[in-house]
């Protein structure tokens, strides 16, 4: 995935090459999967939408991910390492890092991941986080700080803002909200 704000609808992995595990994940139909060179290249294609609505999505990370762990051959060691983002990547609910928070306005609180990359053997990873009032920016960046420091995982803020809400009956909203029911 490339893109914030969104929940990932296209991811594609390279593996170093391992025979087993290749002929497990060819196996696997919701990836497509094959053999370049000495490289495993694993592609998925889920249901996208913007981060404010995730209900109804398939992140495409979350389709590889879950095909790795069920691959009997993917190391354990591996697996250990990425259960806590496996964890992400398959719920929008932000209970799922400790933020039960629900407002008139946004509702539950959501989750969502769109950018997921391994650079120089470093894992990074957008989380994007819908919520209301409930708690402040710096609340939720204090509990966050708790659950990774829990998982042993460092985290690094690029972009935050506090929440902000636009009346639902404002015209430039309206007229959003039409143009995407006409579209979608």
């Amino acid at each position: 995935g490339s893109a914030t704000n969104i929940v990932l609808g296209e991811a594609t992995a390279r593996i170093r090459y391992n025979e087993k595990l290749f002929s497990e994940l060819a196996k696997n139909k919701e990836i497509k999967t094959l053999k370049s060179g000495d490289e495993i290249i694993v592609h998925a294609v889920g249901i996208s939408s913007h981060g404010a609505m995730p209900q109804g999505t398939r992140n495409a990370g979350s389709m590889i991910l879950n095909a790795l762990f069920e691959a009997k051959s993917f190391s354990k060691a591996d697996k250990e390492s990425l259960a806590f983002v496996s964890k992400i990547l398959n719920s929008y609910d932000g209970r799922i890092l400790g933020i039960e928070a629900s407002d008139c306005v946004f509702g539950d609180t959501t989750v969502t991941n769109g950018v997921l990359k391994i650079e120089n053997e470093r894992l990074e990873f957008s989380l994007d986080i819908r919520h209301g009032s409930t708690y402040t920016t710096e609340q939720h960046l204090n509990i966050l700080e708790k659950v990774f420091e829990k998982e042993k995982i460092s985290f690094k803020v690029k972009k935050q803002g506090d929440a902000n809400a636009v009346s639902e009956d404002n015209k430039y909203v309206m007229a959003c909200m039409d143009a995407y029911r006409k579209h979608t």
